[in-house]
């Protein structure tokens, strides 16, 4: 910290300040013979005045200065407001003189101004077992610091050289944590003590490679958050951090976007119960040795590993995942993970598996049969973006809970086949989406399928331009709401039977049909349509259709573009729609 420059006509202090004071150079104890007489001193001359604006005298606690800087100006001004703030905390025995006069900590510290050469040393004369072990808890990390990353993801103060430490603890998340945090942690960068409040950045004089420590004064009983945007950090060793009274490490790790190395071979995970978003846009890590984790208690993996994107390998073979009820998201945007292997899964407790392997974009082939999802009741998005997967194997899903499977196969492009048989969906509500933009899927079995409960089927099929044929007849659509964009883009389907579709609750039937250009037949005359409010584009870009019976259809509130592109058809058996084919006609000639 620098001094205030010297105001002229500043009365001088001189050493007679210090008078009376007794200077010893002996030590209390022989006990640690490694840290006595452990001198170290700063001279500091009007010779180099032109060449030292703001000198600092640095030494470790084994006996050396922790840190002190002084500012040079027409006198020398020292302050110690943050001089050795670690000694303070863990070493009480010690011996601090600044031209052999002793300076009392005890006392509050105050400016001085003393003229001529300076000489600081420091003697320990004893650490006891106590202050020791709290210097064997600490994590590693380090940041190469470069003109082009100096100002993202940082508070940046007065320099553009800084670095989020402890990413934003105290002035952007108010985690439950961060008293506990602040409290116990001193970090050191290239064996600077940087005491707190630091504002969480370090100014650097130079771009370089940087150590960081940091050192745990006691055990630590949250991790929440501890590392969250450290985002310049590039890699952790975690091989001498005491985490055993650990219980929550979610957000440890997250959006450390540059982390490409971290060592968790000793980290002690027995009693944590929560790791969600642990390691979550750690998007420049690719390999991570999970093998000595103990997930044993663990309830909580949701966006575990989420957008970890060049993550290429992931070994969870000793994963114990008995307790877990929540695994929303674990693996979502792994873009780069091309297989997976859950065989030692445990899902017998998992309620929430919603986006699951959502965006996992490189996954060829996914293997769930050992899968217990008896208690599940979430899978919106499970396989959501899963774009090279080709085969998946879900032959022993039991899915008699669950409720939401909205977009569960969404973009699923190279899928051409899958078999749901076994499905049970008789609570499902939501299917919305469900098997969107599976453009390669030729066929899909939904003959076990009972929706009776569901209320949206929009954009069910949506783009499914490679399926030629669809078997609903068992579909039981009574609650149904929305069943706009259902068959949107099945550009390959030639025929369809909706004969048993009941749709006196349905509200919504915007473009239900567009772009179903192979469509000849269509019989809807079982269609109520009392309560729908919005028909535009319904069959816009059916060219092909020819016969179409909607003789049951009632006047609904919009219908802009119902008939728009329907070339080939003449007749609907229904004179208010006749119409609405005419007009439509009319556009396509203007």
């Amino acid at each position: 910290m620098k001094g205030n420059k010297g105001k002229k006509g500043q009365k001088k202090v001189t050493n007679n300040k210090f008078k009376g004071k007794k200077v010893s150079n002996k030590t209390n104890s022989k006990k640690d013979k490694q840290y006595q007489n452990k001198n170290g001193s700063l001279i500091i001359s009007p010779n180099n005045l032109n060449e030292i604006t703001s000198p600092i005298a640095i030494f470790d606690y084994k006996g050396n200065l922790t840190y002190i800087q002084c500012n040079i100006m027409d006198d020398m001004k020292f302050i110690f407001e943050k001089f050795a703030f670690a000694i303070k905390q863990s070493i009480t025995n010690f011996c601090f003189k600044i031209n052999d006069i002793i300076i009392d900590f005890k006392s509050k510290f105050k400016d001085f101004v003393i003229n001529g050469n300076i000489h600081i040393n420091i003697s320990v004369s004893e650490i006891n077992e106590a202050d020791k072990t709290k210097f064997k808890n600490y994590i590693t990390a380090e940041t190469n610091v470069d003109e082009k990353n100096v100002n993202k993801y940082q508070i940046i103060i007065n320099t553009s050289k800084s670095i989020n430490l402890m990413g934003q603890i105290k002035d952007y998340y108010n985690y439950d944590n961060e008293e506990e945090i602040i409290k116990n942690c001193i970090i050191e960068i290239n064996g600077i003590t940087i005491p707190f409040p630091f504002n969480h950045c370090f100014l650097f004089d130079e771009i370089g490679i940087f150590k960081i420590k940091y050192i745990f004064l006691d055990n630590i009983t949250k991790t929440t958050s501890m590392f969250h945007e450290c985002g310049d950090l590039t890699n952790f060793d975690l091989s001498n951090f005491n985490s055993q009274k650990v219980t929550n490490m979610s957000y440890m790790f997250n959006r450390c976007y540059k982390l490409t190395n971290i060592n968790l071979n000793n980290l002690d995970t027995q009693n944590v119960t929560n790791m969600s978003y642990m390691f979550q846009y750690c998007q420049s890590l690719t390999n991570i040795n999970l093998s000595n984790l103990n997930t044993q208690n663990v309830t909580n993996m949701e966006w575990m590993f989420d957008y970890c994107k060049s993550l290429t390998n992931i070994n969870l073979n000793n994963f114990n995942t008995k307790n877990v009820i929540n695994m929303r998201a674990m693996f979502g945007a792994c873009e780069s993970l091309t297989k997976i292997d859950l065989s030692g899964f445990n899902t017998q407790n998992v309620i929430d598996m919603g986006c699951m392997f959502s965006d996992c974009k490189s996954l060829v082939n996914i293997d769930l049969n050992n899968f217990d999802t008896q208690k599940v009741t979430k899978m919106g998005f499970m396989f959501c973006g899963c774009k090279s997967l080709t085969n998946i194997k879900l032959n022993n899903f039991n899915t008699e809970n669950v409720q939401d499977m909205n977009s569960m196969f969404s973009q699923c492009s190279s899928l051409t086949n899958i078999n749901l048989s076994n499905f049970n969906t008789q609570n499902v509500t939501y299917l919305g989406g469900m098997f969107s933009f599976c453009l390669s899927l030729t066929n899909v079995d939904l003959s076990s399928f009972n929706t009776l409960n569901v209320t949206d089927m929009g954009s069910m099929f949506y783009q499914c331009q490679s399926l030629t044929k669809i078997n609903l007849s068992s579909f039981n659509t009574q609650n149904v709401k929305r069943m706009s964009f259902m068959f949107y883009g099945c550009k390959s389907l030639t025929d369809i039977n909706l004969s048993n579709f009941n749709t006196q609750n349905v509200a919504e039937m915007r473009e239900m049909f567009h772009g179903c250009e192979s469509l000849i037949n269509l019989d809807l005359s079982n269609f109520n349509t009392q309560n729908v409010i919005n028909m535009d584009d319904m069959f816009n870009g059916c060219k092909s259709l020819t016969n179409l019976d909607l003789s049951s259809f009632k006047q609904a509130r919009r219908m802009i573009n119902m008939f728009k592109g329907c070339i080939a058809l003449k007749d609907t058996k229904n004179e208010l729609m006749n119409n609405r084919l005419k007009e439509d006609k009319k556009l396509i000639k203007k």
